[in-house]
């Protein structure tokens, strides 16, 4: 039962994180588009925290191991909301946000939980297609992944031509400097 219980927990938590994942870099969470044709625009800092907003509450509402990070860890992540709100405020671009967005996920201590690249996006994907008991299982999850892959490979094209040293292939890391 316990097994049961972690695996429908697992699917629920990678599937806040794709839905975020594909919100962020679909640009749906804010009113404005994100990008233009041609270059990606930096998000305002009022859309970094709507962002981010967005992101802690639906942790809060549905992320089920917040008391056993706070037992393990002795840390409560939920009470540091305005502090992690400083720390977005404090990013210069989409990049800084990105990887303050990671770096914030990271506290609650669970790999499962963070914030999609378009790499990572494609890795997950590919896997996902490869395998037939995963697509068994995991149905609405893949129409979820397809359905994005087109914002998936905008954002891929958008991120390589502004970013030097951005690279698609998941085995690079995707924390990097603006250029």
């Amino acid at each position: 039962m316990k097994r049961k219980l972690s695996f429908v927990v697992g699917i629920l938590i990678f599937l806040l994180i794709v839905v975020f994942s594909m919100r962020f870099f679909g640009g749906k969470i804010t009113s404005n588009p994100i990008f233009t044709s041609s270059q990606l625009r930096e998000l305002t800092q009022k859309e970094k925290i709507e962002d981010f907003e967005y992101m802690y509450n639906i942790l809060k509402d549905n992320y089920a191991h917040f008391y056993e990070v706070k037992k393990m860890y002795r840390y409560d992540w939920l009470a540091d909301k305005e502090e992690f709100i400083e720390k977005i405020k404090s990013t210069r671009n989409n990049i800084e946000f990105y990887n303050a967005l990671n770096d914030i996920l990271g506290k609650i201590h669970d790999g499962h939980t963070i914030v999609l690249d378009p790499a990572y996006y494609k890795y997950v994907l590919e896997i996902a297609q490869k395998d037939r008991e995963m697509e068994r299982y995991f149905k609405p999850f893949i129409k979820i992944l397809k359905d994005s892959e087109k914002d998936y490979k905008k954002w891929s094209e958008l991120l390589k031509d502004t970013y030097s040293g951005y690279n698609e292939d998941f085995s690079s890391k995707f924390k990097m400097r603006k250029m």
